[in-house]
């Protein structure tokens, strides 16, 4: 037994705590993106655009990077299966369950916070 613990918990952890890293990143970056342009959406609003066509115009734009690095991803992960196949356990490195499920937590992931510094951005008319 090592002095960090069990491989068994250390893995998920780690694993966490990346996601965790992620995410936080990816709001920063997207938030600091939202601000650099609060004048250019406070003036398409003025100008009578909808706050559907500018939510999805910058969720387009933030999540269009999160598109590409999931593919390039699955693409990578599938040429490496040879490297990775030592260290799943259980599973072949092709298993289409887990890969699914891989690329639903990394997607959900990167749009979670995606869609977090949108909603502070566009002002609420609700009364």
């Amino acid at each position: 037994m090592s002095g960090l613990g069990e491989p068994y918990i250390q893995q998920p952890t780690f694993g966490a705590l990346s996601l965790i890293f992620a995410a936080a990143g990816t709001c920063g970056v997207l938030s600091y993106a939202v601000r650099q342009r609060f004048k250019e959406i406070a003036v398409r609003m003025a100008l009578g655009a909808s706050r559907e066509s500018v939510i999805l115009t910058i969720l387009r734009q933030g999540l269009a990077p999160v598109g590409f690095g999931t593919v390039l991803g699955t693409v990578g992960s599938l040429v490496a299966n040879r490297f990775l196949s030592t260290q799943l356990y259980g599973i072949s490195p092709t298993d289409p369950a887990t890969l699914a499920g891989a690329l639903l937590v990394v997607f959900l992931t990167a749009t979670i916070p995606t869609v977090y510094p949108v909603a502070m951005a566009i002002p609420s008319t609700k009364l």
